[in-house]
């Protein structure tokens, strides 16, 4: 029964931190110079600078807050306009 006990809890522990990992990492993350969002792709993202990003919790609210998906027509480089 322990064991049983012991298991469930680690499996609610792990599910817990996944959830967590996922609200500190959002894979939708805007411009705020060029209004271009970028879904799932950490190595362009880690190129807008840090005081440039902005947070999405999913495409619709991007969208909402007036930022294009950078793969329909927004700028080529996620750094345009960091200088």
């Amino acid at each position: 029964m322990k064991r049983f006990v012991w298991i469930a809890a680690a499996a609610i522990a792990v599910a817990g931190c996944n959830s967590l990992k996922e609200n500190q990492h959002p894979n939708i993350v805007g411009n705020t110079d060029t209004k271009t969002y970028f879904k799932n792709v950490p190595d362009l993202v880690k190129k807008i600078p840090v005081n440039k990003r902005i947070f999405f919790k999913n495409e619709d609210e991007a969208r909402t807050a007036g930022y294009v998906n950078s793969q329909e027509g927004g700028p080529d480089t996620p750094d345009a306009g960091g200088g």
